[in-house]
């Protein structure tokens, strides 16, 4: 293998191996089996493998040493035996991006949706595409299929749902972890707020996590997914729009953790 093949291998390598969030012990003990978490690799993620029940905690399988964690304040280090993974994409070329959203985005976005059991969400974003390419920027708060199946009558109420989970800003996880406790986020649906609070170091929505992390990420759109809907907050009434009942069932069962 030549040598600069080899440099740019051991490169991708450490970049799997950095995460442009920080987690604190506590904080990466309370992340639920199957929690993706972003990697400075672009498109690669690691995966949560144990239970956050479990005394120690497994990333992609590989057992992480958290009480031997450094930390400075700013950067944590955690020991670990292995490589996350011996084998890696290696990321092509990169090229510049329009500032606006293409269909190459939404197309790339909706694929990945779709992958991953969010086949509902990835409808309404290409159904969407003519009045979101507009929007410069947003975020995707991404419910599985099966909590809208349960909560959604008919395509309206699927609709509302969909514009319940949109914020017309871009925040990656990085941002969204940076958001103060108490930190309140618009969506695309007149009236419905998204609070954000703080458990731990990890924030919550409405009371709902975060279960995969920067599902999909461009230039100007990124989506998060979520086991849950995203419920009206105690203090707002929904405004605009409709449903069938004006509503959709804000206290949705249990499903557990995605995987």
């Amino acid at each position: 293998m030549p040598l600069s093949t080899q440099a740019n291998c051991l490169f991708y390598l450490v970049q799997y191996h950095i995460l442009p969030i920080r987690l604190s012990p506590e904080a990466i003990k309370t992340l639920p089996f199957g929690t993706t978490i972003p990697t400075l690799l672009p498109n690669c993620s690691l995966n949560i493998t144990t239970s956050h029940f479990d005394d120690k905690v497994s990333i992609n399988d590989v057992m992480i040493d958290v009480k031997a964690a450094y930390d400075d304040g700013s950067v944590i280090i955690y020991g670990i035996d292995e490589f996350f993974n011996s084998s890696l994409p290696m990321p092509g070329p990169t090229t510049a991006r329009n500032t606006t959203l293409d269909v190459e985005s939404f197309g790339l976005a909706s694929d990945m949706l779709r992958s991953r059991g969010y086949s509902i969400m990835a409808a309404f974003l290409d159904a969407q595409l003519a009045g979101l390419k507009d929007q410069t920027r947003f975020t995707i708060f991404a419910p599985v299929d099966v909590v809208i199946q349960e909560h959604g009558g008919n395509v309206s109420d699927y609709m509302l749902i969909f514009r319940q989970h949109i914020v017309p800003r871009f925040l990656s996880w990085q941002d969204l972890i940076e958001l103060d406790d108490g930190a309140v986020l618009p969506t695309f649906q007149e009236g419905f707020k998204i609070n954000v609070t703080i458990s731990g170091d990890v924030p919550v929505f409405n009371g709902v996590p975060v279960v995969f992390l920067n599902m999909y990420q461009s230039h100007g759109l990124v989506v998060h997914g979520l086991n849950h809907l995203l419920p009206l907050s105690a203090n707002q009434g929904l405004l605009g729009g409709s449903c069938s009942d004006g509503n959709v069932d804000q206290n949705p069962p249990d499903h557990g953790d995605y995987h």
